[in-house]
């Protein structure tokens, strides 16, 4: 009986000390799993839609940059080369070239009295001194004079006289016709503005054609508004002389747009800012 009760605890005392093993393995194998989950959740992910965002991003980034890189249009190179060298001139806000050609620009003088001749050719660099105002086929000018009044004598207004004989121009607008000298002459008035086509009899041209695409013109776009007149002075005669001026008084000063085409001098007029 004795040695039976001996035996027994020793194999409990056995089985116990191996479940304590088994248990501490179990929780040391436990701690090692839930150290490896840890360490996988704290390691950083590379999401392929965070790295498409990124690479958008970075390719926007670079788009953007190029864009602000890109060298600025003729018309825009020439009209800060213009303002720097003669601040607060007006200046064309629309110009097209020619096909094949590039906008060139003289300018002359300052903010009281300057000259802008526009020329077109192969790309030259501001005032080039190749470049020559005499054969410019648009001019623009600012002339100061002492007092409004000596400003508007300039001006050359010419109302329409009475007795004439009236032509339909177009927009609900009649001429005034008269004849002299080998040649036609249509004036008709529009708000503070005076119109004066003339027309070779000699050459046999006829200035209603011209005159109808004049009141188009000015039906849908609009003219400079002259402190006191303006005056439009404009041939069918094709010539290599600006003779096509658009004149009219701001204050003491008086602009002249002249041009050796009658349609480019009123546009270059119109777009004037």
């Amino acid at each position: 009986m004795k040695k039976s009760i001996l035996i027994v605890p020793l194999t409990l005392l056995v089985l116990g000390t191996a479940a304590c093993g088994n248990q501490g393995s179990t929780d040391s194998s436990t701690s090692k799993t839930s150290s490896s989950k840890v360490q996988k959740k704290a390691k950083p992910k590379t999401s392929s839609k965070a790295t498409a965002s990124s690479q958008a991003t970075s390719t926007s980034e670079s788009s953007s940059e190029a864009s602000s890189a890109a060298p600025a249009d003729r018309l825009t190179t020439m009209k800060q080369a213009v303002q720097a060298k003669v601040p607060g001139a007006k200046f064309p806000s629309v110009y097209s070239a020619a096909t094949g050609k590039h906008l060139n620009v003289q300018a002359v003088g300052d903010s009281s009295n300057y000259g802008l001749y526009l020329s077109e050719g192969s790309q030259l660099p501001f005032n080039d001194a190749s470049l020559d105002g005499l054969v410019a086929p648009i001019a623009i000018k600012k002339t100061t004079y002492g007092s409004a009044a000596a400003a508007e004598a300039q001006i050359n207004y010419r109302p329409q006289q009475a007795g004439l004989p009236k032509v339909d121009v177009g927009d609900n607008l009649t001429a005034t016709e008269e004849g002299a000298a080998g040649s036609t002459y249509l004036t008709w008035e529009e708000g503070r503005w005076s119109l004066s086509l003339q027309a070779s009899t000699i050459n046999g041209e006829d200035p209603l054609p011209l005159a109808k695409q004049i009141t188009t013109l000015l039906s849908q776009e609009m003219l400079p508004v002259p402190a006191g007149h303006g005056a439009i002075s404009v041939s069918t005669t094709t010539t290599n002389s600006r003779n096509n001026t658009v004149t009219w008084r701001e204050g003491n000063a008086v602009y002249v747009v002249s041009s050796t085409s009658p349609l480019k001098a009123l546009q270059t007029a119109i777009d004037l800012k």
